[in-house]
């Protein structure tokens, strides 16, 4: 469905919960003999919105997945018309059809000013009492829960149907306490959670490539600080997460035109105009739509927080009264105390930390070369690498790294981008290169964590060291150096792709020409 045209704009994020499967009637149990301690999964965000939820007339009113033909299809229904509005300087008139556009797209699931949706939607359509207990009683080992929400929502409301929903889980299996996988966005309704609530319920929890201390993305946004960037446009993995059609292909003719220096050269024009749009952009449609959720303001930085606030809302402070109020009580309550809220919960239960890394940010932003997952920063997501940046750069001089915080442990990635020292909890953060933040999730490594009957940390198992890395079967693995014929073999790599460069150009060349003329 087209509405995944979302991300060009601003954000994505779709991660798949797991669906737990029914089982046999209930059956005495006794919580003290059982070691299965349930399990609830907390789901990305950019799930489906339903209408009419929980009645005979439910149907799904807006999905994100998939889509791609349609984001193609759209887009090539607009161009035409831009090469004639860019030489004639009609800057209004391109603003007002990208304007309409995300409106089409946005206004069906926008908020008004005081933080409320504007249409009836609900995504939060968890099991009923009735239906959970059915499982994990009659079968131990059904005892995984997936605690789904509308994502739009304020994290800190998010976290009451948690925690409701922790205590049905608990009702409903005989146990106490559960386990907690918090994944993406909802790493900012666990930590809400947590400021409210604490531990109590909760035995063990692990956060999976967290957005509660934001994205540089969204703090881009928010500060319209838009840039299309020739390097991340070639590296992105959005086309391929999103399937756009022919990935692959474009992805390739993509890098053969910016190593021939005409990417760069076209995106020049593209910054040049932004400028000249984008307030027009944002007033019309970007405002009042997207960053009308107060969960995509979870997202912005505390570094950003401010000044997003006065440069989105402006003269029109006084009219988002209500919205700011909800976004100020969870930034200055549970944004800016993460760290703090984070080291509590972990002396008390045990909490893991994994993330991807190695991959550009969206190609649309200013900080589009921070090392990240492709979605978020990899030293907000860390909560406190230190990290080689821009992206493809490595950490000291000359090959020589000297670990910031001498704990007499060795927290340097094998390619020399990340000091794991400086992390809130270097011990038990890992860093799995090259998994991307859509589809990067991995429950095996989760109930290892979980599972133990101790913490495990980054030295406990010589099959999951601090930096990993994904095999083809989506598997984690040790992420192994580089050797020096690799090395040399990347190095001459550009000269044994002459041929694919050659022809990517012309392809490229082809392509503008027929997109320029009207």
């Amino acid at each position: 469905m087209k509405r995944i045209f979302v991300c060009l704009l601003a954000v994505l994020l779709l991660l798949a919960g797991l669906v737990f499967p029914a089982s046999a009637d209930a059956a005495p149990h006794d919580e003290a003999s059982c070691t299965k301690v349930p399990i609830v999964f907390c789901e990305g965000a950019w799930h489906a919105l339903y209408s009419n939820a929980g009645t005979p007339e439910q149907e799904e009113a807006w999905n994100t997945g998939g889509g791609g033909t349609d984001i193609v299809s759209d887009l090539q229904a607009l161009l035409p018309e831009f090469p004639k509005y860019v030489r004639n300087e009609e800057w209004d008139k391109i603003a007002d059809i990208l304007a309409d556009f995300a409106n089409a797209l946005l206004g069906p699931i926008r908020f008004n000013s005081d933080g409320e949706s504007v249409a009836d939607l609900n995504g939060d359509l968890n099991d009923s009492l009735e239906d959970l207990k059915q499982d994990h009683k009659g079968n131990p080992d059904a005892r995984e829960y997936d605690f789904c929400y509308d994502w739009r929502e304020d994290p800190w409301v998010l976290a009451e149907r948690l925690r409701a929903y922790i205590e049905q889980v608990c009702e409903a299996t005989g146990h106490s306490t559960v386990k907690v996988v918090a994944q993406s966005g909802s790493c900012t309704i666990f930590l809400s959670y947590l400021a409210r609530y604490g531990t109590d319920r909760i035995c063990s929890a692990v956060v999976r490539a967290s957005l509660h201390n934001g994205s540089s993305i969204f703090g881009d946004i928010a500060n319209k600080r838009l840039y299309l960037d020739a390097d991340a446009l070639a590296q992105t993995g959005f086309l391929r997460d999103f399937e756009v059609p022919n990935n692959e292909k474009i992805l390739n003719m993509l890098q053969a035109a910016n190593q021939a220096g005409l990417l760069k050269a076209l995106l020049a024009t593209i910054n040049r105009a932004f400028p000249r749009i984008v307030d027009r952009l944002y007033e019309k449609a970007i405002v009042p739509t997207m960053l009308s959720l107060p969960m995509l303001w979870a997202y912005v930085p505390d570094e950003d927080y401010e000044s997003s606030k006065t440069i989105c809302f402006g003269e029109k402070r006084g009219q988002y009264v209500d919205l700011i109020r909800k976004l100020d009580r969870y930034h200055y309550n549970v944004a800016v105390k993460s760290d703090e809220l984070l080291k509590a919960a972990a002396q008390k239960i045990r909490i893991g930390v994994y993330l991807g890394s190695n991959a550009p940010l969206f190609p649309a932003v200013k900080n589009s070369q921070k090392n990240s997952d492709g979605f978020v920063d990899t030293s907000f997501a860390s909560l406190g690498a230190t990290v080689a940046e821009p992206y493809g750069k490595k950490l000291g001089v000359v090959g020589v790294v000297f670990q910031k915080v001498k704990d007499g442990h060795k927290h340097i990635s094998p390619d020399k981008t990340i000091d794991a020292s400086t992390c809130l909890l270097p011990e038990q953060t890992w860093f799995v290169r090259n998994s991307a933040h859509i589809g990067g999730s991995n429950n095996d490594f989760a109930k290892w964590f979980l599972d133990s009957p101790k913490t495990q940390t980054v030295f406990s198992d010589p099959n999951y060291p601090q930096f990993l890395e994904k095999d083809e079967d989506d598997n984690f693995i040790p992420e192994v150096k580089a050797s020096f014929l690799q090395q040399a073999g990347a190095a001459l790599n550009p000269i044994a792709r002459l041929k694919d460069l050659a022809l990517g150009i012309v392809n490229f060349i082809i392509t503008l020409g027929t997109w320029w003329i009207d």
